[in-house]
């Protein structure tokens, strides 16, 4: 029986306060994995935060591990405009963030005087300073700052003042320490070196020198001008700085730990510092730190309702595969057609949604299972990047009007092309010192800083006073319920614009990422081996496995009947053969006849020819080398004599690189009755390296059935090279089969609750948000399958044509589906009593109503059948 866990009671970046009053953020809870951006490796291994642990990092003091009951929660200042919030971890519904509205509580920086009372946003100077990944107009290009040069000031233990450039300094104002100065600029200004037992203190950081990727173009241009216009320099200092714009973001947050600078100079505390040595060399700190903040959350509601309130009144929510809320533009996929539709408000509770037929301008209510809010973002697939709809917050580009961006409704194109030394990564000499372009920055930088003197600050433009030259673009602030956007420019005004007439900025964070992903193919590097032990959910196979004397397999070409392989165990795994009884040799179909199981039902196969429908079919053959055919042939002994009843596999003389399985899905687990088609393609290098495998995904690209299995084809098992996993879990030459792998998918995929197999998710077993998550998880993974059984008999994959036909309809496996099927149906429309032990949930109206679709079409394969 499931044990019931505690619910988290703070989320990373949430601001708490101890029982002694002392204001600290939160790095890490015992359900995440990672910490953020803090230098605390030893507390980022698996495995050492306890349930209930956290790690918070004190303002201006370090971390620690506490127990999270004993904090109380002051604000939850990481809630940004388009993000996804419920009221309570585990609640139903949810909603997402339109604005949010925050003021804090300041102190000056180096004095520690408090400023009086409540401060905003309105209040704090924020004037021309752009930082790393904040955007910048020029000539009609939008860039982003990829990296800073800073000036350093200190003010050392013997009362001098010093300024030095670093790139991106993890230094700000108020940091004390003793090994601040570097030391080779201690050996050139000093006479005599200060103390170093004594703190130096950092009074100011400023950036001085830009280096700016500049991304796109200004789309109301014409054609010409747009091929015309080169992009503008790389590194931007001195007074060139006045010639660009900051575009302020209107959802900037104030956050604790922040160092701000307020408007009113004339009543804001302030410190200055004189040099012991030059009277004339002094500096004035201005800056103030956020010690506390409170936030409150204007909220969309994904019944349509808006709402205010306190930001500790909401947690935080990762979005699931089909959420959607109003005003979201998505695709609705039903019955082999695809059509645009807008969401006007959903029913989570029983994933239903009402939404406008744009083609038709009519409202309808249909199942959440049948909506995709995302499209795709993969470019191999779509040529350029595209995705469903604009969110809040995203960057966009107008058209002229007239114009259009040239994809049809909900389809939006990303414009940006990030520059190629951006992409570099930092490279340094043996005595580490910067190289490439980050050497360029530093040397700019060190021509610019004196160690006896502060640069005069260079500030850019305010995109607020760009009095309409700028409205070429602007951040997204509502979506409307008949697909329109209201977009706020960069001055303040805003403007409602269809859908075709905008292009979202394609920013430097969102290609690095597709980048890695495509590079990386979604695998998972060696690192990521730090996720907890539980995450060996993802995939650890068991089973079956060759044994030899070496790691190659050459020397396993033993003599002819002699295998050197041992015949495998059969698998762990819940199956219910194909008739009531496989004990005998013989069964009696529904026709009364008496019948020779294995001439119906062969396990294993090799047909003459590879079906055209092969996922490799093709591929070029690989040519098979003396080793390859002599370990094939002890393959196919081994798949001939020990496969369990309910996997089927075909190889062919055409192709003896290839072969296809038909796996089907265990008893009480969502994959009940249906059938898994998987595509095997054994390279040159086989055994040596993993079979390639390509699972057929029949769900209508309404999204996966088991986070293992993607809808392009991808099986992610350990034993396949595509997931990281315990090494000795992995392909091995000697100890592992082909039908280890088979088994591996029905037995450790297939199983009663898929959720957990996602990475991390195991951990979270017991707590509201998993339950909840894993009951629809599982619901639609039922659901989907059942068309899995309408595919394989509507369309048969080659090679499975007569034991799919012999199953379902003379083994009367078709009518068990459909019964069963609407059972579940009956059951959860009668609001009954739920199994907490049955693999199949509580079925909500969203999932009936796809289900009923494909009775109907099963309902209609029995009588066509019956009717012959």
């Amino acid at each position: 029986m499931a044990t019931t866990r505690r619910k988290p009671k703070v989320y990373p970046l949430d601001l708490v306060k101890d029982p002694a009053d002392k204001s600290a953020i939160v790095l890490k809870t015992w359900l995440t994995d990672d910490l953020l951006d803090m230098p605390t490796p030893h507390w980022d291994e698996p495995g050492l935060l306890e349930e209930g642990k956290i790690v918070i990092h004190y303002v201006g003091s370090g971390p620690a591990v506490v127990d999270e009951q004993i904090l109380q929660l002051v604000d939850r200042p990481s809630f940004q405009p388009g993000d996804c919030c419920r009221r309570t971890s585990g609640d139903i519904e949810s909603g997402v963030v339109l604005s949010v509205q925050a003021k804090g509580k300041l102190y000056h920086v180096t004095s520690g005087v408090a400023v009086p009372g409540w401060r905003t946003v309105d209040d704090i100077d924020t004037s021309g300073k752009a930082h790393v990944g904040c955007y910048i107009v020029y000539n009609d290009w939008i860039g982003e700052v990829i990296e800073v040069v800073d000036e350093v000031l200190v003010e050392t233990s013997s009362g001098q003042l010093v300024s030095f450039s670093e790139l991106r300094s993890p230094f700000v104002a108020g940091d004390i320490g003793q090994d601040i100065l570097p030391s080779d600029l201690k050996q050139r200004i000093f006479t005599r070196i200060p103390d170093p037992n004594e703190p130096d203190t950092v009074l100011n950081v400023q950036h001085v020198v830009y280096a700016i990727s500049w991304l796109a173009l200004n789309q109301t241009l014409s054609p010409a001008e747009l091929q015309s216009r080169t992009a503008p320099q790389r590194y931007w200092y001195g007074d060139d700085l006045n010639k660009l714009t900051y575009l302020k973001n209107p959802f900037t947050p104030m956050t604790a730990g922040e160092l701000v600078v307020l408007k009113d100079a004339e009543n804001a505390p302030t410190s200055t510092h004189t040099d012991s040595s030059d009277p004339t060399f002094s500096f004035t700190v201005r800056r103030c730190v956020v010690s506390e903040t409170q936030s409150v959350v204007t909220v969309l509601w994904q019944n349509g309702t808006q709402e205010v309130l306190p930001s500790t009144g909401l947690a935080p929510y990762p979005v699931d595969d089909h959420d959607c809320w109003p005003g979201d533009y998505v695709v609705w996929k039903g019955e082999g057609q695809e059509r645009p539709v807008v969401v006007q408000k959903v029913n989570p509770a029983e994933r239903t949604a009402m939404v406008l037929f744009t083609d038709t301008n009519s409202t309808e209510l249909v199942s959440l299972l049948e909506l995709d809010p995302h499209g795709s973002t993969d470019p191999e697939l779509f040529g350029t990047p595209d995705e469903y709809g604009v969110g809040q917050g995203d960057i966009v580009f107008i058209h002229t009007e007239g114009q259009t961006n040239g994809h049809v409704p909900p389809h939006v194109p990303r414009l940006g092309v990030l520059e190629p030394w951006a992409m570099e990564a930092p490279l340094y000499d043996e005595h580490a010192s910067n190289l490439g372009w980050r050497k360029e920055m530093c040397t700019i930088g060190s021509s610019l800083v004196t160690p006896r003197k502060i640069t005069p600050p260079a500030l850019m433009k305010d995109s607020k006073e760009s009095n309409g030259s700028l409205n070429w673009l602007g951040h997204v602030t509502n979506l409307l319920l008949d697909g329109s956007v209201e977009v706020t420019h960069p001055n303040g005004t805003k403007a409602t614009y269809p859908l075709v007439r905008l292009t979202k900025l394609y920013d430097t964070m969102e290609q690095l990422e597709d980048l890695f992903d495509h590079d990386h193919d979604h695998d998972h590097d060696e690192d990521d081996d730090e996720d907890d032990e539980d995450d060996d959910q993802w995939i650890h196979d068991a089973t079956p496995s060759f044994e030899s004397d070496s790691d190659s397999d050459t020397d396993m070409e033993g003599t002819e009947g002699a295998s050197p392989i041992p015949p495998p165990a059969e698998p762990k795994v819940n199956q219910e053969d194909i008739s009531m009884d496989t004990s005998d040799d013989s069964l009696v179909d529904r026709r009364g006849d008496q019948v020779d199981k294995d001439s119906l039902w062969k396990r294993f196969e090799i047909l003459s020819s590879t079906p055209r429908d092969h996922a490799f079919y093709s591929s070029s053959p690989a040519q098979p080398s003396k080793s390859f055919l002599g370990r094939l042939q002890r393959e196919y002994k081994i798949l001939m004599s020990s496969l369990p009843d309910t996997i089927l596999v075909r190889a062919f003389e055409d192709r003896t690189d290839l072969l296809r399985s038909l796996i089907m899905g265990p008893d009480n687990t969502p994959y009940e009755d249906a059938p898994f088609v998987i595509d095997w393609q054994l390279d040159s290098n086989f055994p040596n390296s993993p079979p390639i495998a390509h699972f057929h995904s029949w769900t209508n690209g309404n999204g996966r059935v088991n986070p293992n299995l993607y809808e392009e084809g991808k099986v992610c098992l350990s034993i396949l090279g595509t997931w990281q996993g315990d090494r000795t879990e992995s392909w091995r030459a000697n100890r592992s089969s082909l039908l280890q792998a088979f088994v591996s998918i029905q037995g450790l995929v297939l199983v009663k609750e898929p959720w957990y197999c996602e990475p991390g998710f195991e951990k979270m077993r017991g707590t509201d948000d998993a339950t909840m998550n894993s009951r629809l998880y599982s619901e639609k993974a039922y659901v989907l399958t059942r068309a899995f059984v309408r595919h394989a008999l509507e369309t048969p994959p080659g090679g499975f044509e007569f034991e799919l036909r012999w199953m379902y309809f003379d083994c009367g496996r078709l009518k068990k589906v459909v019964t069963q099927a609407r059972s579940h149906i009956i059951s959860s429309q009668a609001h009954g009593e739920q199994d907490p032990l049955a693999a199949i949930p509580r079925l909500t109206t969203g999932g009936i109503i796809l289900l009923e679709r494909t009775l109907s079409k099963l309902e209609a394969l029995q009588e066509a059948h019956a009717s012959t």
